[in-house]
């Protein structure tokens, strides 16, 4: 009977081990990820850090418990749990308009803006490569619809995003008349707006479907909607273990914009025409 182990303490112990099995679940899948060359150091550092809370939650407990004791103590740590709350209310919020942003089916003659990612070497990475799938689909699936492939030269890239993209559909049967590349760009706002010049340049649809991861969409779109374009969504599929990474930074990058209007109150790339989805 010595060694019965209490309910509460058993319930404990079984709620520790599901979260540190769910923690070494998501590292296993960064390790997987970065053998496949893919970002994932999010997801693995946020494992890495709830699995080490995790382990040491009665000490932490018991040094939290000796440090509210204080009133200096009591403001500090009341100080940090009202900003943890207020950013996980902020990401919540920014959340549902990238969620938001996802809807709409492209038209029959519409404008393709395919946004570039990591090519390696000429090598396209995986989260390319199913944006380029979701083009070839679409393109496919509307035979009078063209498209603008958007993507410069990066750092250990040999060859342009836009000549891979090419290369890719080309090879999978889509006429090259049907394909404009724009190689200039290094940023969402520049992959938007180069593609505009093409499209005037060329006397494109200006009804245009972006396609890109959907984590990525909201922002794509809202730059495109202030740049006088009607665009609607084409989301390719995320990598399940990248999602937690490419998520929170998007939200980070969405944040930097708002930042970086706000002095001129010209936040008029945060609109999104809900009518057009």
């Amino acid at each position: 009977m010595g060694l019965a182990i209490k309910p509460q303490k058993l319930k404990w112990r079984i709620a520790r081990l599901t979260v540190l099995a769910l923690c070494a679940a998501v590292y296993a899948m960064g390790v997987f990820a970065v053998t496949h060359r893919q970002s994932a150091a999010m997801a693995m550092g946020l494992s890495a850090a709830v699995a080490a809370v995790t382990c040491f939650w009665p000490r932490l407990s018991t040094l939290l418990a000796g440090i509210r004791r204080r009133s200096a103590g009591r403001a500090v740590t009341n100080a940090i749990a009202a900003f943890a709350l207020a950013a996980v209310l902020y990401a919540i919020v920014i959340s549902g308009l990238m969620l938001g942003a996802l809807g709409g089916a492209p038209a029959d003659g519409a404008t393709l803006i395919v946004l570039g990612c990591r090519v390696h070497g000429e090598e396209p990475s995986l989260m390319l490569y199913r944006r380029m799938d979701a083009a070839l689909k679409t393109l496919r699936d509307k035979p009078e619809a063209v498209a603008v492939l958007s993507g410069g030269q990066g750092s250990g890239e040999w060859i342009t995003e836009a000549e891979a993209m090419r290369r890719y559909l080309t090879a999978n049967g889509v006429a090259e008349e049907r394909l404009f590349t724009e190689g200039r760009s290094t940023s969402t706002y520049e992959n938007i707006m180069f593609s505009k010049i093409i499209i005037e340049g060329h006397g494109l649809s200006k009804n245009i479907a972006i396609v890109t991861d959907g984590f990525h969409q909201f922002r794509a779109r809202s730059f495109a909607k202030s740049a006088g374009l009607a665009p609607v969504a084409v989301s390719s599929g995320t990598p399940v273990f990248t999602l937690p990474y490419y998520w929170l930074r998007e939200i980070a990058a969405i944040t930097a914009q708002i930042v970086m209007a706000w002095p001129t109150f010209d936040l008029r790339w945060l609109r999104l025409d809900c009518a057009s989805s």
